[in-house]
This record gives structure tokens, sequence and C-alpha cells, in this order.
């Protein structure tokens, strides 16, 4: 069991089809979770008093986050291993630096020992998943190829739990700043 901080982006109906689209075919998670952002990678469910009052504290001083798409991105999946899989992102191009210093103010206080340094954070939502890099390449082409703009804003923070394949919410909390 694994508790994750996620934002459920807002996205236009027709933008939000589109992704899910690609996901059906491409992204074994389709199914088990909606287009997201990580902004906290899995923490110890024991951990989860002390992160929904922190992640309410990020949340209240914490403006919403606009940003578009306009690329497909390819990155090796660090967990496997060394095998040549990778995953395919949405990276945004506006809301980019906006999403770091969110990422990077909830890996403050009492997440801060859990900061993964060993992965590189990039704002994302994952849209597919390949054995083969190659696989992975060609399929961020075909998305790029489309010239696709997906403009989006991430309103709240969601910590979520994942286990036994599933992922539940447990807890939204609102971006509130200025």
């Amino acid at each position: 069991m694994a508790l994750l901080v996620v934002g459920y982006p807002t996205l236009e109906p027709a933008d939000y089809r589109w992704i899910q689209a690609f996901r059906a075919d491409h992204d074994p998670q389709f199914r088990i979770v909606a287009p997201h952002v990580t902004l906290v990678f899995p923490v110890d469910e024991g951990l989860e008093d002390e992160l929904v009052a922190h992640v309410r504290q990020v949340a209240k001083s914490s403006p919403k986050v606009s940003f578009t798409l306009r690329c497909a991105t390819i990155m090796p999946d660090l967990s496997s291993g060394g095998s040549q899989a990778a995953h395919v992102f949405l990276t945004p191009d506006e809301g980019y630096s906006a999403l770091v210093k969110l990422h990077d103010r909830l890996y403050t206080g009492p997440l801060a020992p859990y900061l993964r340094l060993d992965i590189p954070f990039v704002p994302h939502i994952t849209v597919g998943q390949t054995a083969e890099r190659e696989t992975a390449y060609r399929l961020a082409g075909e998305l790029n190829a489309q010239a696709f703009v997906v403009t989006g804003e991430i309103a709240r923070l969601t910590v979520i739990r994942f286990h036994n394949g599933l992922v539940s919410n447990l807890v939204e909390l609102p971006l509130l700043g200025r």
C-alpha cells in the first residue's frame, strides 16, 4: 500500500476523450486511474494523517496551475531495472515551472525525507507505457505529428491510495493561494 499526491486536471471534454482514447490503447493504467500529474511519488501509508495535514497546508498557499500541452516525450522506466521499457508523456509548455514549484513545496516539512532525487521530476500526464523505447519514441512521434494543443488546469490536490493494483481517492484539497 502506498500514498501519492496527484493533480487531476480539468480538461475540455474533447481533449479528455482524445487523451483517454490514446491511453486505452497504450497505457496499462488506463482503467485504474484518470489522467493526472503525479506530484508526490509513493510514500508509506503510515504517513496518511501527516501527509493529508501537510498537503492541506500547501494547498491553502498554492495557486491553481494552468497549463498547455503541445508535446509528447518519452522517459525510460527507471523502475524497470535496466530494461528498455519506457513511458510516453504529455509534457506542458506553459505551466511547467509552476508544477515543478508545487512539487517542491510538497516535498518540504514531513515529506522532505521522501524526496526522490534518483528520479527526475518531469511534470506530465502519462499516456503510454511500452516494453521497448523505440516503440515509445514512435508513439510520441505519432502524437507530435498531430500538432495538438491541450489546455487545462490543476485546481486541487488529491491524496490517493494505491493498493492491490487499485487507486482510491482519499481526500481532495482545493488550491487556494494567489
